[in-house]
This record gives structure tokens, sequence and C-alpha cells, in this order.
């Protein structure tokens, strides 16, 4: 609810006008469980690089075709 104020007030919205395209298009924040799936995708990715974190990287190990 905080967030949604916030962004209400940076982008001069009205009261009863809907956040989510503003939330979507103006932050490019995503809802939370797409959030989440894009979180572990990013931190996967980067332990299979080997740029990701020390204790994540010798669980995920790249898997050649």
């Amino acid at each position: 609810m905080v967030l949604n104020a916030a962004a209400c007030f940076v982008v001069a919205l009205g009261k009863y006008k809907h956040i989510s395209p503003v939330l979507c298009y103006v932050f490019h924040w995503l809802p939370v469980p797409q959030r989440i799936l894009f979180k572990i995708a990013a931190v996967a990715f980067d332990s299979v690089r080997g740029s990701g974190l020390a204790y994540f990287s010798h669980v995920v190990h790249a898997v050649s075709k």
C-alpha cells in the first residue's frame, strides 16, 4: 500500500485511478509472482556464468546438449 501511494504521488495520479499500468509501464515493476521467477532465473544464470553467488555456484551446473 505504501509503494502504491508513493507511486501515485510521484506521477500525480488521482485517488481513484488504477495504479497497475503506472507500475508496469512507468516504473517497470513486475507483479510479485513474476518478480520471484525473474530473480530465480537471474541468480541461476549468474551462477552458471560464474559471476553469481559463491555459496550457490556449486549447486548449479551448466548442461551441454
